[in-house]
């Protein structure tokens, strides 16, 4: 099921650009040249505008901006105002700051969601919504996969820390099962970085995996960044 739903445009160029002075905005007539690093750009930010401008998008009666909810419209609108004051040109449909784009919209059938998990001959069913969560697939709809289970951990090779997961264990034409998060020795950026759920299925696939399970326990949070 296609929908149409408005966004504006570049909302996280927008962003950083509210925290930038305005006289950083005024065209020189020259390209701007791009700094070796990030430092110097980011010395310009204003906190206080900076903070004010997440505040708002960041508010509760934002509804938590939902795409095609009356939060995210919100949200929309106002960031299409800031580019305005600005004096941002607009790129958008229509000479405007917004742009239909289509997405699909996913909805999950609980009855017809089944995992079932089977040890030693024994079937042991589990009930989507209590013991385990999944989403619908994009362009397959009805999926369906068996395939031996093998626990890899948090799932993470990261050579620089020498730490992984996937040593020894060979997963082709498996389904891994990993812990969410990742070690808690490593750098607060790396744990972010090494336990998103993209990393994660990427190197899950990169070791030939076809299906991947995360396991959620109930303190999992504390050990994220």
């Amino acid at each position: 099921m296609s929908v149409n739903l408005r966004w504006a445009v570049l909302i996280i160029a927008a962003i950083l650009a509210f925290a930038v002075p305005a006289a950083a905005q005024k065209p020189s007539g020259k390209p701007p040249a791009t700094p070796p690093r990030p430092a110097p750009a980011f010395a310009r930010f204003d906190t206080a505008t900076f903070r004010a401008h997440m505040a708002f998008l960041a508010d509760d009666r934002l509804e938590g901006r939902g795409t095609g909810t009356r939060g995210q419209e919100i949200a929309a609108l106002y960031v299409a105002t800031q580019l305005e004051g600005y004096g941002l040109e607009p790129a958008g449909d229509s000479g405007s700051y917004f742009q239909w784009v289509p997405f699909r919209q996913i909805t999950v059938v609980p009855d017809q969601c089944e995992l079932v998990l089977i040890r030693d001959g024994k079937e042991q069913p589990l009930k989507w919504g209590d013991d385990f969560l999944m989403r619908g697939h994009e362009l397959n709809p009805d999926a369906k996969v068996d395939a031996p289970v093998v626990f890899v951990g948090y799932g993470v090779t990261a050579p620089h820390q020498r730490y992984d997961d996937y040593a020894n264990i060979d997963v082709r034409g498996k389904i891994v099962a990993y812990l969410a998060g990742a070690p808690a020795r490593f750098p607060s950026e790396q744990r972010a970085h090494f336990g998103s759920g993209r990393e994660k299925a990427k190197n899950a696939v990169a070791h030939g995996a076809i299906g991947i399970i995360a396991l959620n326990t109930p303190d999992w949070s504390k050990s994220e960044p």
